[in-house]
């Protein structure tokens, strides 16, 4: 029975690594800056969402996410609380693969849901993880 997880955790081993190669030959041939963004903060994170071309930006150091559009500064969501659309520790935002932000909340540990304006649509609670 040993044996045979052991292969089994080579196998996962090894195939995992292969994985891991093929990602790593991905080169970038080109970026092109559509546009610049002036802050008078520290930006954390950013993801760009082609389908509204919104840009969503973390604030370094706050709970705060700004948003744009390409005439400028659009919303705002956030800031230290415990409210829908506040949170306690900003740790992580990304963009749906149905073109909205998902922003993670580490200490609520929950993961909320807006459109491309700032609206919540739903919230995640992950109460059963340990550490999100």
């Amino acid at each position: 029975m040993l044996k045979k997880i052991s292969l089994l955790l080579i196998f996962v081993l090894l195939t995992g690594c292969s994985y891991l190669n093929q990602q790593a030959m991905r080169k970038i041939k080109n970026i092109r800056i559509l546009r610049s963004i002036d802050t008078s903060y520290v930006p954390h994170d950013c993801c760009y969402s082609a389908v509204h071309n919104t840009v969503f930006v973390m604030q370094e150091g706050s709970n705060i996410v700004h948003i744009y559009s390409s005439t400028g500064e659009k919303n705002m969501i956030g800031g230290l609380g415990f409210g829908k659309n506040k949170f306690s520790k900003l740790s992580d935002i990304t963009i749906s693969p149905d073109a909205n932000l998902l922003i993670l909340d580490s200490f609520e540990k929950s993961i909320k849901k807006f459109d491309w304006e700032g609206s919540l649509i739903a919230e995640i609670q992950l109460k059963e993880f340990g550490r999100p």
